[in-house]
């Protein structure tokens, strides 16, 4: 919990006087799906329920029509839900990286019982929304 209110008064910060950054780096956070679309379906959504669920093998060397699409994983919120999510987003990265000592050492600790393993919302702080690059996120 204390973690999450570090991070909704940093967040509300920035949004107040770093946004252009803020933006910069939470619309780094997101994950590109693509689906398979059917020549079919593809007009729109108005028969969907007459659609084939299996593409069907008219045409086999044929390339499949795929949709790509982003999705943010920290949509832009109040500053408390964004907090959460951003602990919910990379708290299991955290801990693979605490069990298999890659955690960057820190002076000081803000939430943990350790002076040199950072907290959770230090690492997000100085890693995913600060200035400097992680480059154990490139992993």
């Amino acid at each position: 919990e204390n973690c999450v209110q570090f991070l909704s008064d940093h967040v509300q910060e920035m949004k107040t006087s770093q946004e252009s950054l803020l933006r910069s780096r939470l619309s780094q956070l997101c994950v590109v799906m693509e689906t398979g679309v059917s020549p079919a379906t593809a007009e729109g959504p108005e028969n969907l329920e007459d659609a084939p669920l299996l593409p069907g093998n008219s045409c086999p060397n044929e390339r499949p029509l795929m949709q790509t699409e982003l999705h943010q994983l920290v949509p832009e919120a109040e500053p408390e839900e964004m907090a959460r999510q951003l602990l919910a987003v990379f708290g299991g990265y955290y801990i693979r990286l605490l069990v298999t000592s890659q955690l960057p050492q820190a002076m000081g600790t803000r939430h943990t019982n350790s002076p040199r393993i950072p907290c959770p919302c230090q690492l997000i702080e100085a890693y995913i929304l600060g200035t400097g690059c992680c480059p154990f996120l490139a992993r």
